[in-house]
């Protein structure tokens, strides 16, 4: 157990849990008298739980639910039945954000609903097509007219694509990845922004990759789409900050999700070599969890970022720092 006493009042969290599990603590409340004797009745105990594995820290008074970082906000997730949109989609949720979860895939996304309302997070499956206008469009007003408000988007969905030379694509191959990396993502900006206008402001986040800031030797559709998406960030962050809705890209590394197992797949990669491979890459070792790219976009969209727009947060266990 910890003790400890805040010293200022001013301070959002005066000390940590220093070890696995719960720990209570004493905290300092405004209106701290002079006086050492009157001062102890003024403290308040609180229950702190840690989550080490999770990566989070969870903080509430005993019986109470917690006020998360995004609590009373709207995110809208595309892509989100499974890997990266699952894991931002959860963390959301749990951090107080009521929850659309986008996808053509009707039974994971209605998986992973269950899955939300089932911890006491508030959500709700919309099935669409990102890359058909109409689609897009009906679906996030049907959103804001549920919801009340929109405050966040994240365009996550997206594909790798063919793995090919450039000279042996097809245009085909070519402009499927383009139609749902980059149209889609231009598709539900557009239709997000009146909504997060009407909010008064809000935070868009661009899912691209490490290969939208460095070249690779595969794969030129999809690294050629997370470039696109990193510069559509940066141009659309400008255009709207005088709406006060801020936009960003985040920039994973290799996340071990679907995607990564069909890369490695079509590369005819034994499963277990390609990991030893991929982790020799990250200086950190080992490859990245969906957990890990959450926490990122939970910060983006949460007051915490508030002067943060156009910016790139790359999660990449150090693959770019060499």
């Amino acid at each position: 157990m910890l003790a400890s006493e805040a010293r200022s009042p001013a301070r959002d969290r005066p000390f940590g849990p220093s070890r696995p599990g719960g720990a209570t603590a004493r905290l300092e409340v405004p209106g701290t008298r002079r006086d050492r004797t009157d001062r102890q009745k003024v403290y308040r105990t609180v229950e702190w739980t840690s989550d080490w594995m999770q990566g989070g820290i969870n903080e509430r008074k005993k019986g109470e639910r917690s006020m998360g970082r995004l609590t009373g906000k709207i995110a809208i997730i595309t892509g989100a039945a499974n890997g990266l949109g699952e894991a931002i989609a959860t963390r959301m949720a749990e951090e107080g954000a009521g929850v659309a979860v986008l996808d053509r895939d009707k039974d994971g996304g209605a998986k992973v609903v269950d899955k939300l309302t089932s911890i006491g997070g508030q959500a709700s499956f919309f099935a669409c097509d990102v890359t058909r206008e109409d689609e897009v469009s009906s679906t996030i007003a049907a959103i804001a007219m549920q919801f009340g408000r929109v405050d966040i988007l994240v365009n996550n969905a997206g594909m790798e694509g063919a793995n090919k030379p450039t000279h042996e694509l097809t245009l085909k191959e070519w402009d499927q990845v383009m139609t749902l990396n980059v149209t889609g993502v231009f598709l539900c900006t557009k239709h997000t922004i009146p909504h997060l206008k009407q909010a008064g402001g809000g935070s868009i986040i661009n899912i691209s990759s490490i290969y939208g800031l460095v070249g690779g030797a595969d794969s030129p559709p999809y690294h050629a789409s997370k470039g696109a998406v990193r510069l559509m960030s940066k141009t659309d962050a400008l255009i709207y900050a005088p709406d006060r809705i801020r936009v960003n890209s985040v920039h994973p590394g290799f996340i071990w999700t679907s995607m990564v197992d069909r890369y490695v797949h079509d590369a005819g990669l034994d499963r277990e070599e390609a990991r030893v491979m991929l982790d020799a890459l990250h200086p950190l070792g080992g490859t990245g969890e969906p957990d890990d790219i959450a926490w990122g976009a939970v910060y983006l969209a949460s007051d915490q970022a508030k002067w943060v727009t156009g910016s790139e947060l790359v999660i990449d266990g150090g693959y770019t720092a060499r």
